[in-house]
């Protein structure tokens, strides 16, 4: 997690980078994580927005026919 990260991390400059990351990227998804939960509530999605609906190392599997890919 991003706590275990920085506090792991004793570098002070990589510290910083940590916390301006966390923040660049919070201001970035902050938005779509609203819509997702939006979305999930009403039961839609956008394109755009579906990959939030995974977590990290999830496996999908579409089946076309009789086969799996």
């Amino acid at each position: 997690t991003f706590v275990a990260a920085l506090n792991d991390e004793d570098d002070s400059v990589a510290q910083t980078h940590i916390k301006l990351f966390h923040r660049i990227l919070d201001m970035e998804i902050r938005n779509k994580s609203k819509a997702r939960d939006d979305y999930i509530c009403n039961e839609v999605i956008t394109y755009d927005t579906y990959w939030m609906l995974f977590k990290p190392g999830t496996i999908l599997l579409k089946g076309l026919g009789t086969r799996k890919h």
